[in-house]
């Protein structure tokens, strides 16, 4: 009866030593997979807030004249900054609703495939507002010191000067 119960011990061990190894391999297989999404979404979040800082700051190099005529018929600096940050503030807030919307609605199918069509059953969404809220203060801080910045710039410069040029 020993004789039984020891082999029997053994196979357990045996197979317990290779569920282990089995799971071992799916963490870090897991470890991978997540690491290699995480730096794509850096990737594509980094793309998108130079975009951003391009498009923010293109615009008020063509717009400087328009600024000129605007404070040149009595729009004072306060104001053209108040509407520099209102614009981009606009852009900056469309930008994050429409990045969460996409976002989770992407995330949530592709999840949802590797869960159902791929049976991968460790695959599950979890909806966490911290990365939204942490890109939100993002694109609006980096708008306000965009729009601070190309406000100053504008006002380095003369009224006259800003409208002779082109």
């Amino acid at each position: 009866m020993k004789e039984k119960i020891a082999v029997y011990e053994e196979k357990m061990k045996k197979t317990c030593h290779a569920l282990d190894e089995e799971f071992s391999t799916i963490r870090g297989f897991i470890k991978a997979t997540t690491s290699s999404l995480y730096g794509i979404s850096a990737f594509v979040i980094l793309f998108g807030l130079l975009n951003m800082v391009n498009m923010l700051i293109s615009s008020a190099i063509v717009r400087k004249r328009e600024f000129a005529l605007l404070q040149a018929v009595g729009m004072t600096n306060h104001q053209l900054r108040k509407m520099l940050y209102r614009e981009g503030m606009s852009i900056s807030v469309k930008s994050a609703i429409l990045a969460t919307f996409f976002g989770v609605t992407v995330g949530a199918l592709l999840c949802y495939l590797a869960n159902k069509v791929l049976a991968l059953k460790f695959i599950l969404f979890e909806f966490n507002i911290f990365p939204i809220l942490l890109f939100s203060i993002l694109l609006v801080g980096l708008q306000i010191c965009i729009s601070y910045g190309v406000s100053r710039s504008i006002e380095k410069d003369t009224l006259v000067e800003r409208l002779r040029t082109e």
